[in-house]
């Protein structure tokens, strides 16, 4: 626009002013190289600051896609240590349930054996009580053979002293 200006019509008014039209022209010009060049310099900043963006882009979907994997793959850990969690208390309780049961039948074997130990003693008692009793049997049969000898022997010598008397 300033170089239309520049070339009025009307020059016979301003030929003093050709020395000034000829430095505006040469600023003109400097100015429109300079837009030229902040244009071109402008243009190259968008496509870079575009090109920057879409890379930004990029790295934000593949970072969502990252933390959306990770978030994946931590509930996959989460669920695999609550699994393994309920095995081990389930372990612990099946374990703790065998030792309690496993007690239990050390008791009922030692309640056993003593109940045999006791049985055992009382039979060997019993058993005594009856060596006593056959003893008992065989002196008092003993004695009653020895008695009946004796009565016998008795007898005969009284029988015998009835005919010796007669």
């Amino acid at each position: 626009m300033s170089t239309e200006t520049l070339k009025v019509p009307d020059e016979s008014l301003r030929l003093n002013e050709t020395g000034r039209n000829m430095v505006a022209g040469a600023d003109a010009m400097a100015v429109q190289s300079q837009i030229r060049l902040l244009k071109t310099e402008n243009e190259t900043l968008r496509r870079e600051k575009n090109e920057i963006e879409q890379k930004a882009r990029e790295q934000v979907i593949t970072l969502e896609v990252q933390l959306q994997d990770e978030k994946e793959l931590r509930e996959s850990i989460e669920q695999k240590c609550k699994k393994y969690e309920e095995t081990s208390r389930k372990e612990k309780k099946e374990k703790m349930d065998l030792m309690i049961e496993l007690q239990c039948e050390k008791d009922e074997k030692n309640e056993a054996i003593e109940r045999m130990n006791e049985v055992e003693k009382k039979l060997q008692e019993k058993d005594k009580d009856k060596r006593k009793v056959e003893q008992m049997l065989q002196y008092e049969t003993e004695e009653k053979k020895e008695a009946v000898e004796k009565a016998d022997e008795e007898e005969r010598i009284k029988k015998s002293e009835i005919e010796k008397r007669r």
